[in-house]
C-alpha cells in the first residue's frame, strides 16, 4: 500500500525522512551487535516547529544478530525495543531492538 498524497512545497510541512547511512557489526562476549545508522534528509531549519523529529539528525538502531534457532523461527515471534538516553540537544536517537519479555504485549493497529 502506498500513500500517494501530494508533497507540500514547504519542507517544514513534509514528513521527516531518514536514509540508511552506515551498517556495522561488533562482537562482544560471543554476541554480535549490529548497528545501523540513519541520517536525516537535512531539513532542520524550521523555525517554531514543535515536531521533535525535525530536530533529529541521526537515528541509531542497535540489535543482536538473529540466531536462526528453533525458538526464534517459531510462529508469533516478535521483537520489542527500548529508546535509549539521547545525546545533548536531542540530535541523535538511539534504539535497542530486543526480544520481548513474557509479560510484554505487542499490538498492531488494524
Amino acid at each position: 500500500m502506498f500513500n500517494t498524497r501530494e508533497v507540500d512545497s514547504d519542507p517544514c510541512k513534509r514528513p521527516s525522512i531518514f536514509f540508511l547511512d552506515s551498517l556495522a557489526s561488533t562482537s562482544a562476549t560471543d554476541d554480535l551487535v549490529i548497528t545501523s545508522v540513519y541520517k536525516s534528509n537535512g531539513f532542520d531549519n524550521c523555525v517554531g516547529k514543535k515536531d521533535l523529529t525535525k530536530k533529529l539528525e541521526e537515528i541509531r538502531v542497535h540489535s543482536h544478530k538473529l540466531d536462526l534457532n528453533v525458538r526464534q523461527m517459531q510462529a508469533r515471534r516478535r521483537q520489542c525495543c527500548n529508546v535509549l538516553p539521547s545525546s545533548p540537544g536531542d540530535k541523535v536517537l538511539n534504539i535497542a531492538i530486543r526480544e520481548c519479555g513474557e509479560a510484554e504485549l505487542a499490538y498492531m493497529l488494524p
